[in-house]
């Protein structure tokens, strides 16, 4: 048979609804580009990764990975020199054969800028169809046009397919199906499938093409009616192939074959696996990529005769790979925290933009070109030039410089022997060599292990934890503090090394004073709380308390509470007007201005609730997909 075309649909759950990938973000970054290199330009991969760091309209920007550690759920291209990159973050990305450009479609009247483009479609560069939140859009090569959009609600565009010779199609929510006729006003279309719902849609021709169902289905267009051509019970929508050969893969190890009569199904041995299609160069010549989780992946081959799998190890990326396609002779796969990956083998990828792997629960520095991030697996060092691991499974760390040595702190946990308690740990860098100590240990119910800790000084330290527990470090040694609480003690921090506020759940707020370091007692000047007080900080006589949505005040005239505007997790005061507050459960992050907290554009699709600001550097947030920082 002759070539077949590829065409890529990203993956999904339920894989029917194959384009609605991903997560709803803030606003797309501002258009970039790799600089004027001819080899770069001439080379989408290099010219990637020379573009220079995604940022946000606040001035928030993207260290690790570059250009973004957003997510991408879909590589989609009509040619070599029309290869588009949909993702978090409203991520839309074109490559025109010279330079990425990252676009920023328009946003309908009452929309917010957190918009997620969801799908796409086209025919050539001057010709691209956009799922962009509640909107249809159109990119004519040079500008970009609403051509339809949703009041604000449930229902939401689905997935979009621009037909040969003018038809573009879309699917809605409520399982409803719109065409539009050369450009014209979106029309109904009465599909004959009651009551279902309708996902994915991928075809050869204009009277010709699928439409993946819910309940387990596919209908077919033959240009004048649909009919059901499959009635389950597999569940599928990533389309591959040409008139009379088509394939559809999807979740638990779908895998359809139609060969112009009927559907068949084709055993994958991968039932518990996504598969999503990545080329088609000829009826003997079929590609899909094949995972059940990051670490879990294959190629799955078809030859014409058979179906074959070849293991993929991809257990080092730690992100998901969502989508793939074979563009000019080279595979693309992109997925989750900003990775973009090639083919370099039979069985081997590698990457292109590696992301972020490791969550960042805690990191310190004394400049930007000497920090620590604690991932609880091991702390990582970064000299401004190359990363360096450091065997020890800590997710707290502090530390102090002096005469150009860091001293380090750092605490962790683990399990015992049998898997029946948590053993709370410290560990201690001098400067030469490590040292661990054990503080604590708990039953699994209680998990008395430590949520922060920090460095007062050369050779003193203070960490605190769940239960109540907490402990000192001088002369060499942890000894423990009474707290009188056992309530879970979550911040510590103090104006100077001889004071300090201890922040814990249920309103409780400790003092400690190096006049007697071996207890701590309840401050009497806050006023009676049931919140939870977490993370603490402060700067120039103000400290603040995060508690839920609020941000305890405390000024020499005593304690009073700021909305913050979001989930509030973490807090670092850069002066007494400069203080930020991020969340581990939304995306944006807060700053106060002198006055109040305004909601600042991160540039990430995911929450960044670890905060640090190391002496003259940036601002920086973190977590699971990598870091960001400001200016």
């Amino acid at each position: 048979m002759g070539r077949m075309r590829s065409m890529m649909n990203c993956i999904a759950l339920a894989a029917v609804a194959a384009a609605a990938c991903g997560a709803p973000s803030g606003a797309a970054p501002p258009d970039t580009g790799p600089g004027s290199d001819a080899a770069i330009a001439d080379d989408p991969f290099a010219a990637l990764q020379a573009l220079p760091a995604t940022c946000s309209r606040d001035g928030w920007c993207w260290r690790s990975p570059r250009p973004a550690g957003n997510d991408y759920s879909r590589v989609y291209a009509t040619a070599g020199d029309n290869i588009w990159l949909l993702g978090q973050h409203s991520t839309v990305m074109q490559w025109n054969g010279h330079t990425w450009t990252s676009h920023q479609p328009p946003l309908p009247a009452g929309q917010s800028a957190s918009q997620f483009p969801f799908a796409i479609s086209g025919r050539g560069p001057a010709d691209m169809w956009l799922i962009f939140g509640a909107a249809i859009e159109h990119w004519d090569g040079s500008t970009w046009t609403v051509v339809e959009s949703l009041t604000a609600g449930s229902l939401q565009f689905n997935t979009i397919w621009a037909a040969p010779g003018g038809d573009v199609w879309v699917t809605l929510s409520n399982g409803s199906l719109r065409r539009s006729s050369n450009g014209g006003k979106f029309q109904s279309i009465d599909a004959g499938c009651n009551q279902c719902f309708l996902g994915s849609i991928w075809g050869v021709a204009p009277d010709d093409f699928f439409i993946t169902t819910l309940p387990a289905g596919i209908l077919h267009y033959d240009g004048q009616k649909f009919t059901r051509s499959y009635a389950g019970p597999l569940i599928a929508g990533s389309y591959l192939g040409t008139h009379g050969d088509v394939w559809v893969a999807g979740a638990d190890g779908a895998l359809l074959h139609w060969n112009g009569t009927a559907w068949t199904a084709v055993p994958t041995g991968r039932d518990t696996w996504t598969l999503t299609g990545v080329t088609a160069s000829a009826s003997d010549d079929v590609w899909w990529w094949a995972s059940r989780s990051s670490a879990e992946s294959a190629f799955l081959h078809w030859d014409g005769a058979a179906l074959t799998t070849v293991p993929v190890d991809t257990r080092s990326i730690g992100a998901f790979l969502y989508s793939g396609a074979v563009i000019d002779g080279r595979w693309w796969l992109v997925g989750g925290a900003g990775a973009v990956y090639t083919r370099s083998g039979p069985d081997t990828i590698t990457p292109i933009i590696e992301p972020q792997v490791s969550a960042i629960q805690r990191m310190w520095g004394s400049a930007a070109d000497n920090m620590y991030f604690a991932t609880g697996g091991e702390i990582r060092h970064w000299d401004g030039q190359t990363t360096t691991a450091i065997p020890i499974a800590a997710n707290q760390i502090s530390g102090v410089r002096t005469d150009g040595v860091d001293e380090l702190f750092a605490t962790g946990f683990d399990v015992s022997a049998d898997r029946l308690r948590y053993i709370a740990r410290a560990y201690h860098f001098d400067g030469l060599h490590w040292t661990g100590t054990k503080l604590n240990e708990s039953t699994l119910a209680e998990h008395h292990y430590i949520a922060q800790v920090v460095a007062l000084g050369p050779g003193e330290a203070m960490a605190v934890g769940y239960g109540g527990i907490a402990f000192h470090y001088s002369g060499g040694e942890w000894t423990p503090v009474a707290t009188g609480v056992t309530t879970n003690l979550t911040g510590v921090w103090g104006p100077d090394a001889d004071h300090l506020w201890i922040t814990g759940a249920a309103g409780t707020l400790l003092t400690w004073s190096r006049s007697t370091p071996g207890v701590a007692t309840r401050d009497t000047s806050l006023p009676p709380l049931t919140a939870d007080l977490g993370a603490i900080h402060g700067a120039d006589g103000i400290a603040w308390i995060t508690a839920g949505d609020q941000v305890l005040m405390h000024t020499a005239a005593g304690w009073s509470t700021q909305p913050a505007g979001l989930a509030a997790a973490s807090v670092f005061a850069i002066d007494a007007t400069n203080v930020v507050v991020s969340s581990a459960g939304q995306a944006s992050i807060a700053r106060w201005n002198g006055s109040r907290f305004v909601l600042e554009d991160s540039a990430s699709g995911l929450p960044t609730p670890v905060l640090f600001r190391p002496p003259g550097g940036p601002m920086l947030a973190g977590w699971l997909s990598g870091i960001v920082q400001h200016p």
